[in-house]
């Protein structure tokens, strides 16, 4: 849920700035999923996202291709999910 209203927010401001919001799209898959730690009901775990690559989809004319590496840590700091996963996003604002 977090998630979705993140993607909202950063809808609405980039409209407030006069942009085309990003239009997300579904996801082909993730790789080196990892759970480096045991999360436990009552943890607060905090996600961080880098994109690090991005290409034309080949497929989907219109769609690009988003790469991004996802960590995830406790409220102690200690990292307990990593994964790299990617994303189709339109590239012409439709």
């Amino acid at each position: 849920r977090l998630l979705v209203d993140t993607f909202a927010r950063d809808a609405a401001e980039a409209l407030a700035r006069g942009e085309k919001p990003v239009v997300h799209g579904p996801s082909p898959g993730f790789e080196a999923l990892k759970w480096s730690r045991p999360v436990f009901a009552g943890d607060t775990i905090t996600y961080t996202a880098t994109v690090t690559a991005k290409r034309l989809s080949k497929s989907r004319p219109g769609w690009g291709i988003v790469t991004t590496d996802i960590a995830g840590t406790n409220q102690k700091g200690e990292a307990v999910f990593a994964m790299t996963a990617q994303a189709f996003a339109r590239t012409d604002g439709g």
